[in-house]
C-alpha cells in the first residue's frame, strides 16, 4: 500500500510540475491576441507587435477551417502561438536556426516573425504560420507522422499553400530525389534543403490529385498501410510519381 500511495504522489507530482513549467512560459509572455481559435503570446506588447499579430492572427483564423476540415480534425481548445520579433532571441531558445517550429511535447507553435510586416515578407512569414499550424494538427492525429519526414514536411507544404508559390518560382523540375533519398528523411532535407519541402510538397500533390484526400486522411492515420491504401508497393508509388513529375499536367 505504502508503494502504491508513493507511485501515485510521485506522478501527481510530475503533472503538477509540468503544469507549472507550461504555465510559467506563458506567463513569461504577454497575452497580445486572443482569436476564436487562437491564443498569440509574445515577449512584448507594443503597438508594433499588436500590429505584426494582428496579422498573423487574421491569417490563421482564414486558414484555421480549410485545414481542420482538410484533415477531419476537431479541437475544442484553443491554439497556442508564441510569436518572437528577435531572431537572436527565438534561435537562441528554440536550440537551433529555424524561423518556426511546431513543439509537439507542449503542444505549442513557436514563429519568428519580424516586426514590420511590409512588402513580399507578409506573405512569407503568414504561409510561416500556417505551416506550422499543420504540423500541430498532423501531430495531433498521429504522432508517429512526425518521424517520416517527406510525410510531415510535404503535408505541411501543400497544405499551407507555400507549394503553389515554390512551384511558381521553378522553371524546371529535373532534380527530384531519388526513392532513397526519400526514404533517408532528415538526410535529405539536409542536403537539399528547400529543394526537399518543395519535392515532398508536390509528392502529397501527387497522392491527393491521384488518389483523393481521403487516401491522404488514411495514410496520415496509419502510414504503414500506404502500400494497402494505394494499392501499389513503394516502388510503383515512386515510379509513377516521377512519371507525373515528368509529364507536368500537375503544372496547369
Amino acid at each position: 500500500m505504502k508503494k502504491i500511495t508513493i507511485v501515485m504522489i510521485s506522478f501527481i507530482f510530475i503533472i503538477l510540475l509540468s503544469s507549472t513549467a507550461c504555465s510559467k512560459e506563458n506567463t513569461e509572455l504577454i497575452l497580445i491576441q486572443e482569436t476564436e481559435h487562437g491564443l498569440f503570446y509574445s515577449p512584448s506588447s507594443g503597438e508594433d507587435e499588436k500590429e505584426m499579430v494582428k496579422i498573423l492572427a487574421e491569417s490563421f483564423e482564414l486558414n484555421y477551417p480549410r485545414i481542420t476540415n482538410m484533415f477531419q480534425y476537431e479541437d475544442n481548445n484553443k491554439v497556442v502561438i508564441h510569436v518572437y520579433a528577435d531572431k537572436e532571441e527565438f534561435v537562441e531558445m528554440i536550440g537551433r536556426e529555424t524561423e518556426g517550429t511546431y513543439v509537439s511535447k507542449e503542444n505549442i507553435i513557436k514563429v519568428y516573425t519580424p516586426i514590420h510586416l511590409i512588402g513580399g515578407i507578409q506573405e512569407e512569414y503568414t504561409f510561416q504560420l500556417i505551416h506550422e499550424f499543420v504540423h500541430a494538427v498532423i501531430q495531433q492525429i498521429n504522432p508517429s507522422v512526425a518521424g517520416l519526414k517527406w510525410l510531415d514536411e510535404g503535408i505541411a507544404e501543400y497544405a499551407s499553400k507555400q507549394l503553389e508559390e515554390d512551384i511558381k518560382s521553378r522553371s524546371t523540375f529535373n532534380d527530384y530525389p531519388t526513392l532513397r533519398q526519400l526514404e533517408s528523411g532528415s538526410v535529405y532535407f539536409d542536403e537539399a534543403g528547400s529543394t526537399a519541402y518543395l519535392y515532398s510538397g508536390i509528392l502529397i500533390k501527387y497522392i491527393v490529385d491521384e488518389y483523393g484526400i481521403d487516401a491522404l486522411n488514411k495514410i496520415i492515420r496509419t502510414p504503414t498501410n500506404i502500400e494497402v491504401i494505394m494499392k501499389a508497393s513503394t516502388e510503383n508509388i515512386y515510379e509513377q510519381w516521377v512519371k507525373y513529375l515528368e509529364d507536368k499536367k500537375w503544372l496547369r
